[in-house]
Protein backbone atom coordinates (compact mmCIF):
# COMPACT_ATOMS: atom_id res chain seq x y z
CA UNK A 1 0.00 0.00 0.00
CA UNK A 2 1.32 3.42 -0.60
CA UNK A 3 0.57 6.92 1.10
CA UNK A 4 0.02 9.84 -1.04
CA UNK A 5 -0.35 13.38 0.88
CA UNK A 6 -0.86 16.75 -1.31
CA UNK A 7 -0.94 20.03 0.53
CA UNK A 8 -1.59 23.16 -0.85
CA UNK A 9 0.53 26.34 -0.13
CA UNK A 10 -1.40 29.39 -0.73
CA UNK A 11 -5.04 30.04 -1.56
CA UNK A 12 -6.86 29.05 -4.57
CA UNK A 13 -10.53 29.76 -5.57
CA UNK A 14 -13.14 27.85 -7.72
CA UNK A 15 -16.58 28.84 -7.61
CA UNK A 16 -19.38 27.27 -9.68
CA UNK A 17 -22.97 28.64 -9.27
CA UNK A 18 -26.05 27.09 -10.87
CA UNK A 19 -29.08 29.43 -12.26
CA UNK A 20 -32.42 27.30 -12.77
CA UNK A 21 -35.22 29.23 -13.97
CA UNK A 22 -38.31 27.51 -14.33
CA UNK A 23 -41.24 29.65 -16.41
CA UNK A 24 -44.70 27.73 -15.94
CA UNK A 25 -47.60 29.11 -18.46
CA UNK A 26 -51.21 28.01 -18.32
CA UNK A 27 -52.83 28.13 -21.38
CA UNK A 28 -56.71 27.83 -21.44
CA UNK A 29 -58.36 25.18 -23.72
CA UNK A 30 -62.06 24.44 -24.46
CA UNK A 31 -61.34 21.59 -27.30
CA UNK A 32 -63.35 17.96 -27.07
CA UNK A 33 -61.65 15.22 -24.96
CA UNK A 34 -60.15 12.51 -27.24
CA UNK A 35 -60.10 9.30 -26.50
CA UNK A 36 -56.31 7.89 -27.02
CA UNK A 37 -57.13 4.00 -26.38
CA UNK A 38 -54.58 1.85 -25.03
CA UNK A 39 -51.00 3.15 -25.83
CA UNK A 40 -47.81 2.25 -23.85
CA UNK A 41 -46.08 5.12 -24.34
CA UNK A 42 -48.62 7.40 -21.80
CA UNK A 43 -48.57 4.33 -19.32
CA UNK A 44 -46.31 3.41 -16.12
CA UNK A 45 -45.23 0.27 -15.40
CA UNK A 46 -48.26 -0.46 -12.87
CA UNK A 47 -50.10 0.43 -15.24
CA UNK A 48 -49.44 -1.57 -18.10
CA UNK A 49 -49.02 -5.08 -15.33
CA UNK A 50 -52.22 -3.85 -14.39
CA UNK A 51 -53.77 -3.60 -17.91
CA UNK A 52 -53.62 -7.19 -18.76
CA UNK A 53 -54.60 -10.21 -17.38
CA UNK A 54 -51.04 -12.50 -18.12
CA UNK A 55 -49.12 -10.54 -16.40
CA UNK A 56 -51.71 -10.69 -13.00
CA UNK A 57 -49.64 -12.81 -10.68
CA UNK A 58 -46.81 -10.56 -11.14
CA UNK A 59 -49.26 -7.53 -10.32
CA UNK A 60 -50.81 -9.63 -7.36
CA UNK A 61 -46.78 -9.45 -6.24
CA UNK A 62 -46.66 -5.54 -6.53
CA UNK A 63 -49.27 -5.21 -4.77
CA UNK A 64 -48.93 -7.50 -1.90
CA UNK A 65 -45.39 -5.99 -1.17
CA UNK A 66 -46.42 -2.56 -1.99
CA UNK A 67 -43.83 -2.22 -4.49
CA UNK A 68 -46.46 -0.68 -7.05
CA UNK A 69 -45.99 2.78 -6.13
CA UNK A 70 -42.34 2.30 -7.17
CA UNK A 71 -43.34 1.40 -10.75
CA UNK A 72 -45.46 4.28 -10.91
CA UNK A 73 -42.63 6.71 -10.25
CA UNK A 74 -40.71 8.54 -12.92
CA UNK A 75 -38.21 6.13 -13.75
CA UNK A 76 -36.50 5.40 -15.56
CA UNK A 77 -36.66 1.47 -14.91
CA UNK A 78 -36.44 -1.86 -17.05
CA UNK A 79 -38.77 -4.09 -15.63
CA UNK A 80 -38.02 -8.10 -17.14
CA UNK A 81 -41.83 -8.87 -16.82
CA UNK A 82 -42.72 -12.93 -16.12
CA UNK A 83 -45.97 -13.76 -17.61
CA UNK A 84 -48.47 -16.14 -14.90
CA UNK A 85 -46.86 -19.04 -16.77
CA UNK A 86 -43.66 -18.68 -15.64
CA UNK A 87 -44.69 -17.09 -12.42
CA UNK A 88 -46.38 -20.13 -11.61
CA UNK A 89 -43.63 -22.85 -12.95
CA UNK A 90 -41.69 -20.84 -10.50
CA UNK A 91 -44.01 -21.73 -7.65
CA UNK A 92 -43.95 -25.57 -8.70
CA UNK A 93 -40.11 -25.04 -8.55
CA UNK A 94 -40.12 -24.12 -4.85
CA UNK A 95 -42.96 -26.02 -3.98
CA UNK A 96 -45.88 -23.44 -3.44
CA UNK A 97 -49.23 -23.37 -4.83
CA UNK A 98 -49.78 -19.70 -4.98
CA UNK A 99 -48.71 -16.60 -3.60
CA UNK A 100 -50.54 -16.89 -0.59
CA UNK A 101 -48.20 -19.64 0.38
CA UNK A 102 -44.94 -18.09 -1.02
CA UNK A 103 -45.59 -14.72 0.95
CA UNK A 104 -46.41 -17.47 4.12
CA UNK A 105 -43.29 -19.29 3.64
CA UNK A 106 -40.84 -16.42 2.95
CA UNK A 107 -41.77 -12.46 2.92
CA UNK A 108 -38.29 -11.31 1.99
CA UNK A 109 -38.11 -14.07 -0.80
CA UNK A 110 -41.18 -12.47 -2.75
CA UNK A 111 -39.88 -8.57 -2.14
CA UNK A 112 -36.37 -9.92 -3.62
CA UNK A 113 -38.40 -12.19 -6.02
CA UNK A 114 -39.24 -8.08 -7.70
CA UNK A 115 -36.80 -6.73 -6.72
CA UNK A 116 -34.63 -9.43 -9.10
CA UNK A 117 -36.37 -8.37 -12.07
CA UNK A 118 -35.92 -4.58 -11.50
CA UNK A 119 -33.38 -2.54 -12.68
CA UNK A 120 -32.83 0.94 -11.93
CA UNK A 121 -32.38 2.68 -15.54
CA UNK A 122 -33.49 2.00 -18.95
CA UNK A 123 -32.01 -0.93 -20.92
CA UNK A 124 -32.75 -1.42 -24.54
CA UNK A 125 -32.10 -5.22 -25.71
CA UNK A 126 -29.99 -3.73 -28.72
CA UNK A 127 -27.87 -2.69 -25.60
CA UNK A 128 -27.44 -6.67 -24.42
CA UNK A 129 -24.73 -8.41 -25.60
CA UNK A 130 -23.16 -11.57 -24.63
CA UNK A 131 -22.31 -11.12 -20.78
CA UNK A 132 -23.79 -9.02 -18.09
CA UNK A 133 -26.43 -6.08 -18.43
CA UNK A 134 -24.21 -2.67 -18.11
CA UNK A 135 -26.57 -2.22 -14.65
CA UNK A 136 -27.68 -4.47 -11.40
CA UNK A 137 -30.77 -5.04 -10.99
CA UNK A 138 -32.17 -3.70 -7.03
CA UNK A 139 -30.38 -6.47 -5.23
CA UNK A 140 -27.13 -5.08 -6.72
CA UNK A 141 -26.63 -8.51 -8.63
CA UNK A 142 -25.60 -8.79 -12.81
CA UNK A 143 -28.10 -10.05 -14.86
CA UNK A 144 -26.27 -12.15 -17.33
CA UNK A 145 -27.08 -12.63 -21.00
CA UNK A 146 -26.28 -15.06 -23.94
CA UNK A 147 -27.89 -16.31 -26.78
CA UNK A 148 -30.60 -18.97 -27.85
CA UNK A 149 -30.35 -18.45 -31.53
CA UNK A 150 -31.48 -14.92 -32.18
CA UNK A 151 -33.11 -15.01 -28.47
CA UNK A 152 -32.11 -13.14 -25.80
CA UNK A 153 -31.56 -15.32 -22.52
CA UNK A 154 -31.17 -14.44 -18.91
CA UNK A 155 -29.37 -15.76 -16.19
CA UNK A 156 -29.14 -19.20 -18.44
CA UNK A 157 -32.98 -19.81 -18.14
CA UNK A 158 -35.60 -16.72 -19.37
CA UNK A 159 -36.07 -15.69 -23.31
CA UNK A 160 -36.66 -12.27 -23.88
CA UNK A 161 -40.55 -12.90 -25.80
CA UNK A 162 -41.60 -9.29 -26.40
CA UNK A 163 -38.80 -6.62 -26.53
CA UNK A 164 -38.78 -3.00 -25.47
CA UNK A 165 -42.45 -2.45 -24.55
CA UNK A 166 -42.29 1.47 -24.35
CA UNK A 167 -43.77 3.46 -21.30
CA UNK A 168 -43.64 6.78 -19.38
CA UNK A 169 -40.77 5.65 -17.36
CA UNK A 170 -38.82 3.35 -19.03
CA UNK A 171 -39.14 0.03 -20.83
CA UNK A 172 -40.56 -3.47 -20.03
CA UNK A 173 -39.30 -6.90 -21.51
CA UNK A 174 -41.90 -9.53 -21.52
CA UNK A 175 -39.43 -13.05 -20.03
CA UNK A 176 -41.33 -16.44 -20.36
CA UNK A 177 -39.63 -17.60 -17.29
CA UNK A 178 -38.78 -15.87 -14.13
CA UNK A 179 -35.11 -15.08 -13.55
CA UNK A 180 -33.38 -16.58 -10.84
CA UNK A 181 -32.11 -15.10 -7.79
CA UNK A 182 -28.27 -15.36 -7.25
CA UNK A 183 -27.41 -16.24 -3.89
CA UNK A 184 -24.23 -17.82 -4.06
CA UNK A 185 -20.79 -17.42 -3.88
CA UNK A 186 -18.39 -18.05 -6.60
CA UNK A 187 -16.93 -21.13 -4.52
CA UNK A 188 -20.63 -22.43 -3.92
CA UNK A 189 -21.52 -21.63 -7.27
CA UNK A 190 -18.07 -23.90 -8.40
CA UNK A 191 -18.99 -26.58 -5.83
CA UNK A 192 -22.46 -27.32 -7.34
CA UNK A 193 -20.84 -27.72 -11.00
CA UNK A 194 -19.60 -31.18 -11.59
CA UNK A 195 -17.63 -30.41 -14.25
CA UNK A 196 -14.90 -28.34 -11.36
CA UNK A 197 -14.65 -31.10 -8.62
CA UNK A 198 -10.70 -31.35 -9.20
CA UNK A 199 -10.50 -27.01 -9.36
CA UNK A 200 -12.65 -27.06 -5.80
CA UNK A 201 -10.64 -29.25 -4.33
CA UNK A 202 -7.57 -27.82 -5.09
CA UNK A 203 -8.96 -24.22 -3.85
CA UNK A 204 -9.84 -26.35 -0.55
CA UNK A 205 -6.42 -27.70 -0.63
CA UNK A 206 -4.56 -24.07 -1.30
CA UNK A 207 -6.95 -22.51 1.89
CA UNK A 208 -8.46 -19.86 -0.79
CA UNK A 209 -12.43 -21.66 -0.22
CA UNK A 210 -12.99 -19.40 2.64
CA UNK A 211 -12.08 -15.99 0.70
CA UNK A 212 -14.05 -16.90 -2.26
CA UNK A 213 -17.21 -18.35 -0.16
CA UNK A 214 -17.30 -14.99 1.56
CA UNK A 215 -19.79 -12.33 0.40
CA UNK A 216 -19.72 -9.39 2.15
CA UNK A 217 -17.04 -7.67 4.43
CA UNK A 218 -17.11 -4.33 6.81
CA UNK A 219 -15.20 -1.58 5.32
CA UNK A 220 -14.98 1.19 7.25
CA UNK A 221 -18.53 2.61 7.77
CA UNK A 222 -19.58 -0.12 5.22
CA UNK A 223 -20.83 -3.50 4.32
CA UNK A 224 -19.33 -3.52 1.13
CA UNK A 225 -19.52 -7.06 -1.32
CA UNK A 226 -16.61 -8.78 -2.56
CA UNK A 227 -16.20 -8.97 -6.05
CA UNK A 228 -14.02 -11.55 -7.97
CA UNK A 229 -13.78 -13.67 -11.34
CA UNK A 230 -12.43 -17.08 -11.36
CA UNK A 231 -10.87 -18.75 -14.59
CA UNK A 232 -12.01 -21.97 -13.37
CA UNK A 233 -10.32 -25.26 -15.07
CA UNK A 234 -12.52 -28.30 -15.64
CA UNK A 235 -11.67 -31.58 -14.90
CA UNK A 236 -11.27 -32.72 -18.63
CA UNK A 237 -8.52 -30.29 -19.06
CA UNK A 238 -6.73 -31.64 -15.89
CA UNK A 239 -7.12 -35.19 -17.32
CA UNK A 240 -5.55 -34.32 -20.19
CA UNK A 241 -2.06 -33.44 -18.35
CA UNK A 242 -2.81 -36.53 -16.68
CA UNK A 243 -4.17 -35.36 -13.28
CA UNK A 244 -7.43 -37.47 -12.24
CA UNK A 245 -7.41 -36.31 -8.12
CA UNK A 246 -6.06 -33.39 -6.01
CA UNK A 247 -3.07 -34.96 -5.14
CA UNK A 248 -1.84 -35.52 -8.67
CA UNK A 249 -3.00 -31.79 -9.00
CA UNK A 250 -0.67 -30.74 -6.15
CA UNK A 251 2.46 -33.14 -7.25
CA UNK A 252 2.05 -31.73 -10.84
CA UNK A 253 3.05 -28.41 -9.65
CA UNK A 254 5.25 -28.92 -6.39
CA UNK A 255 6.95 -31.67 -4.32
CA UNK A 256 6.43 -29.08 -1.23
CA UNK A 257 3.08 -30.64 -0.38
CA UNK A 258 3.03 -29.92 3.56
CA UNK A 259 3.26 -25.70 2.35
CA UNK A 260 0.57 -25.97 -0.08
CA UNK A 261 -1.25 -22.43 1.56
CA UNK A 262 1.89 -20.70 1.50
CA UNK A 263 2.20 -17.94 -0.85
CA UNK A 264 5.19 -19.00 -2.38
CA UNK A 265 4.26 -22.62 -2.94
CA UNK A 266 3.88 -23.12 -6.84
CA UNK A 267 0.68 -24.95 -6.60
CA UNK A 268 -0.89 -22.07 -3.80
CA UNK A 269 0.84 -19.54 -6.75
CA UNK A 270 -1.00 -21.75 -9.61
CA UNK A 271 -4.71 -21.73 -8.05
CA UNK A 272 -4.42 -18.51 -7.06
CA UNK A 273 -3.79 -17.25 -10.30
CA UNK A 274 -7.31 -17.88 -11.58
CA UNK A 275 -8.40 -15.48 -8.97
CA UNK A 276 -8.82 -12.08 -10.41
CA UNK A 277 -10.06 -9.01 -8.35
CA UNK A 278 -13.12 -7.46 -9.82
CA UNK A 279 -16.29 -8.64 -11.34
CA UNK A 280 -15.91 -8.95 -15.47
CA UNK A 281 -18.67 -10.77 -17.28
CA UNK A 282 -17.27 -11.46 -21.54
CA UNK A 283 -18.89 -7.90 -22.15
CA UNK A 284 -16.84 -5.94 -19.48
CA UNK A 285 -13.39 -7.14 -21.21
CA UNK A 286 -12.22 -3.96 -23.62
CA UNK A 287 -11.17 -4.55 -26.83
CA UNK A 288 -7.55 -3.82 -26.06
CA UNK A 289 -5.09 -5.49 -23.78
CA UNK A 290 -5.64 -4.85 -20.55
CA UNK A 291 -3.57 -6.13 -17.42
CA UNK A 292 -5.65 -7.34 -13.95
CA UNK A 293 -4.43 -8.17 -10.37
CA UNK A 294 -5.08 -11.20 -9.23
CA UNK A 295 -6.28 -11.57 -5.32
CA UNK A 296 -2.93 -12.19 -3.87
CA UNK A 297 -1.60 -9.14 -5.54
CA UNK A 298 1.53 -10.22 -6.35
CA UNK A 299 1.31 -11.02 -10.08
CA UNK A 300 -1.14 -9.50 -12.93
CA UNK A 301 -2.73 -11.54 -15.87
CA UNK A 302 -3.49 -10.18 -19.47
CA UNK A 303 -7.02 -10.28 -21.75
CA UNK A 304 -7.45 -8.93 -25.17
CA UNK A 305 -10.95 -9.11 -26.29
CA UNK A 306 -10.71 -9.09 -30.30
CA UNK A 307 -11.66 -12.16 -32.64
CA UNK A 308 -11.56 -14.31 -29.55
CA UNK A 309 -11.15 -13.83 -25.23
CA UNK A 310 -7.32 -14.64 -25.00
CA UNK A 311 -6.04 -14.44 -21.63
CA UNK A 312 -2.42 -14.26 -21.82
CA UNK A 313 -1.62 -13.97 -25.41
CA UNK A 314 2.14 -14.86 -26.66
CA UNK A 315 3.07 -11.17 -28.05
CA UNK A 316 5.23 -13.83 -30.38
CA UNK A 317 2.44 -15.96 -31.55
CA UNK A 318 -1.07 -14.53 -31.27
CA UNK A 319 -2.81 -17.80 -31.35
CA UNK A 320 -1.12 -18.78 -28.29
CA UNK A 321 -3.41 -18.30 -25.26
CA UNK A 322 -5.48 -19.23 -22.56
CA UNK A 323 -9.20 -19.31 -24.16
CA UNK A 324 -12.41 -19.76 -22.69
CA UNK A 325 -15.28 -22.28 -23.23
CA UNK A 326 -17.66 -19.73 -23.77
CA UNK A 327 -21.27 -21.77 -23.26
CA UNK A 328 -19.63 -22.63 -19.79
CA UNK A 329 -18.79 -19.14 -18.50
CA UNK A 330 -20.47 -16.21 -17.99
CA UNK A 331 -22.12 -17.97 -14.60
CA UNK A 332 -23.64 -14.99 -12.24
CA UNK A 333 -22.18 -15.43 -8.70
CA UNK A 334 -23.36 -13.20 -5.48
CA UNK A 335 -19.84 -11.96 -5.44
CA UNK A 336 -18.50 -12.22 -8.43
CA UNK A 337 -18.21 -14.36 -12.00
CA UNK A 338 -17.22 -17.77 -12.96
CA UNK A 339 -15.90 -18.77 -16.17
CA UNK A 340 -14.60 -21.92 -17.45
CA UNK A 341 -11.40 -22.14 -19.55
CA UNK A 342 -9.87 -24.16 -22.15
CA UNK A 343 -6.41 -25.00 -20.73
CA UNK A 344 -3.75 -24.30 -17.55
CA UNK A 345 -3.48 -20.81 -16.21
CA UNK A 346 0.46 -21.06 -15.97
CA UNK A 347 1.63 -18.35 -13.76
CA UNK A 348 4.13 -16.50 -15.21
CA UNK A 349 7.25 -14.55 -13.34
CA UNK A 350 5.81 -11.23 -12.63
CA UNK A 351 6.80 -8.78 -14.97
CA UNK A 352 6.54 -4.78 -14.32
CA UNK A 353 3.06 -3.44 -15.80
CA UNK A 354 1.27 -0.21 -15.74
CA UNK A 355 -0.62 0.19 -12.20
CA UNK A 356 -3.41 2.45 -13.04
CA UNK A 357 -5.36 3.66 -10.14
CA UNK A 358 -7.96 6.66 -9.13
CA UNK A 359 -8.06 8.74 -6.55
CA UNK A 360 -11.79 8.36 -6.39
CA UNK A 361 -11.39 4.84 -6.49
CA UNK A 362 -12.90 4.39 -3.19
CA UNK A 363 -15.99 2.27 -1.75
CA UNK A 364 -17.48 5.24 -0.12
CA UNK A 365 -17.18 6.67 -3.69
CA UNK A 366 -18.28 3.61 -5.96
CA UNK A 367 -21.04 2.51 -3.98
CA UNK A 368 -22.67 5.64 -4.11
CA UNK A 369 -25.82 6.31 -6.33
CA UNK A 370 -23.87 9.53 -7.41
CA UNK A 371 -20.47 7.87 -8.70
CA UNK A 372 -20.44 8.32 -12.60
CA UNK A 373 -24.28 10.28 -12.63
CA UNK A 374 -23.52 13.37 -10.79
CA UNK A 375 -21.64 14.86 -7.57
CA UNK A 376 -21.67 14.26 -4.10
CA UNK A 377 -20.02 16.92 -1.13
CA UNK A 378 -18.11 15.84 2.31
CA UNK A 379 -17.27 18.19 4.92
CA UNK A 380 -13.94 17.29 7.23
CA UNK A 381 -15.11 16.07 10.13
CA UNK A 382 -12.84 13.38 12.05
CA UNK A 383 -13.22 11.26 14.64
CA UNK A 384 -11.27 10.89 18.19
CA UNK A 385 -7.92 9.43 16.62
CA UNK A 386 -7.78 12.39 13.45
CA UNK A 387 -9.39 10.03 11.33
CA UNK A 388 -12.18 11.28 8.09
CA UNK A 389 -15.81 9.67 9.31
CA UNK A 390 -16.58 9.33 5.80
CA UNK A 391 -13.81 7.40 4.35
CA UNK A 392 -11.51 4.70 5.39
CA UNK A 393 -8.62 5.37 3.30
CA UNK A 394 -8.90 9.17 2.36
CA UNK A 395 -8.41 11.97 5.51
CA UNK A 396 -7.93 15.75 4.46
CA UNK A 397 -8.94 19.09 5.68
CA UNK A 398 -10.19 21.92 3.66
CA UNK A 399 -13.79 23.89 3.29
CA UNK A 400 -14.91 20.42 1.52
CA UNK A 401 -14.30 17.66 -0.55
CA UNK A 402 -16.39 16.91 -3.81
CA UNK A 403 -16.59 14.52 -6.48
CA UNK A 404 -17.79 15.34 -9.72
CA UNK A 405 -18.46 13.26 -12.99
CA UNK A 406 -16.41 13.86 -15.22
CA UNK A 407 -13.14 15.45 -15.62
CA UNK A 408 -12.55 19.42 -15.67
CA UNK A 409 -10.65 22.13 -16.53
CA UNK A 410 -11.81 24.53 -13.73
CA UNK A 411 -9.33 25.52 -11.26
CA UNK A 412 -8.72 22.96 -8.19
CA UNK A 413 -9.56 19.63 -9.57
CA UNK A 414 -7.32 16.85 -8.62
CA UNK A 415 -8.02 14.77 -11.56
CA UNK A 416 -8.48 11.08 -11.76
CA UNK A 417 -5.55 9.48 -13.34
CA UNK A 418 -7.63 6.24 -14.35
CA UNK A 419 -10.12 6.44 -17.68
CA UNK A 420 -13.40 4.52 -18.71
CA UNK A 421 -11.47 2.85 -21.24
CA UNK A 422 -12.04 5.02 -24.11
CA UNK A 423 -9.92 7.89 -22.44
CA UNK A 424 -12.59 9.91 -20.83
CA UNK A 425 -12.28 10.77 -16.75
CA UNK A 426 -15.41 8.85 -15.04
CA UNK A 427 -15.03 11.98 -12.33
CA UNK A 428 -12.79 14.07 -10.26
CA UNK A 429 -12.45 15.27 -6.72
CA UNK A 430 -12.81 19.66 -6.00
CA UNK A 431 -11.53 20.85 -2.99
CA UNK A 432 -11.38 24.70 -2.14
CA UNK A 433 -9.08 27.08 -0.28
CA UNK A 434 -6.51 26.01 2.02
CA UNK A 435 -6.51 22.18 2.11
CA UNK A 436 -4.63 18.78 2.44
CA UNK A 437 -5.59 15.70 1.17
CA UNK A 438 -3.72 12.30 1.90
CA UNK A 439 -5.15 8.95 -0.21
CA UNK A 440 -3.83 5.32 0.95
CA UNK A 441 -3.61 3.13 -2.43
CA UNK A 442 -4.48 -0.16 -2.41
CA UNK A 443 -1.58 -2.95 -2.27
CA UNK A 444 0.33 -3.12 -5.08
CA UNK A 445 3.67 -5.65 -5.81
CA UNK A 446 7.07 -4.96 -5.38
CA UNK A 447 8.49 -2.67 -7.43
CA UNK A 448 10.07 0.11 -9.03
CA UNK A 449 7.58 2.11 -10.48
CA UNK A 450 6.93 6.16 -11.73
CA UNK A 451 4.39 7.71 -10.14
CA UNK A 452 2.08 10.22 -11.93
CA UNK A 453 -0.50 12.33 -10.63
CA UNK A 454 -2.57 14.83 -13.00
CA UNK A 455 -3.75 17.83 -11.10
CA UNK A 456 -5.52 21.48 -12.59
CA UNK A 457 -4.79 23.99 -10.10
CA UNK A 458 -4.85 27.87 -10.91
CA UNK A 459 -2.85 30.17 -8.37
CA UNK A 460 -2.23 27.57 -6.06
CA UNK A 461 1.61 26.17 -5.09
CA UNK A 462 1.63 22.64 -3.68
CA UNK A 463 3.90 19.65 -2.48
CA UNK A 464 3.31 15.37 -3.02
CA UNK A 465 4.84 13.25 -0.53
CA UNK A 466 4.68 9.52 -1.19
CA UNK A 467 5.07 7.44 1.88
CA UNK A 468 6.12 10.07 3.75
CA UNK A 469 8.56 11.12 1.35
CA UNK A 470 8.57 14.42 -0.84
CA UNK A 471 8.33 13.37 -4.14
Amino acid sequence: MGNYKLNSISMGFSRLTLLLVLIISAVGCNDPVTNWGVDTKYMVMTEYVQEYDEFSEFGNMLERTRLYSLLNTRGPFTLFLPTNDAVKEMYDEIGVNSLDEFWQRDTSLVYDFVYNHIIGTSILTAEIGLGALRETNVLGDYIVSDFVGTEIRLNKKAIITDRDVPLSNGYINVIDKTIPIIDKSVYQTMKGLSEFSLFVEGLDMAGLSDTLDMIKFDYGNLVARNRYTIYAVPDSIFNRYGITNVNELVAYFTDDVANVKSANNPFYQFMVYHCMTGTYYLSDFPLYTSTFPVISQENHLSLVASDDYKLNQNPLDRTDYVGFNVPESNYPCKNGALHAIDDLLVPPLPTPVNVLWNVFDHLEITSGDWYVNYFKKWDDTKDENGNSIHFKNIVYQGDYLQYYYKGSSNPGWIKGNNTDGYGGNLGALNMLGFWWIEFTTPRIMKGKYEIVLNMSVTGNQFAVYVDGKKA
